[in-house]
């Protein structure tokens, strides 16, 4: 269902739009829960992109999604990736 709730949106609103941005971030937090987080780090990656041209890179919201992909990456055992974000 978010995948085509994305689709919508995208073309709705265009690819760095904050509603994109809701939608990867519940997209995410799915995504983030055990057993599904393999494409966690990749979505918060978009996300991170759209968060980054909305609000500019020292914003909080971008400092949350580095934080988000910080927990998964350290939850795939992935540390020094998660220390370079």
């Amino acid at each position: 269902m978010y995948e085509r709730l994305l689709a919508i949106e995208e073309a709705a609103y265009g690819a760095h739009h904050t509603e994109v941005a809701t939608t990867l971030t519940n997209m995410g937090n799915v995504l983030e829960r055990p057993g599904t987080r393999a494409g966690a780090v990749a979505l918060f990656g978009r996300l991170l992109a759209v968060k980054d041209a909305a609000c500019g890179a020292h914003h909080t919201e971008v400092a949350n999604t580095l934080r988000c992909m910080g927990d998964v990456l350290v939850h795939q055992c992935k540390r020094a990736r998660a220390r370079a974000l």
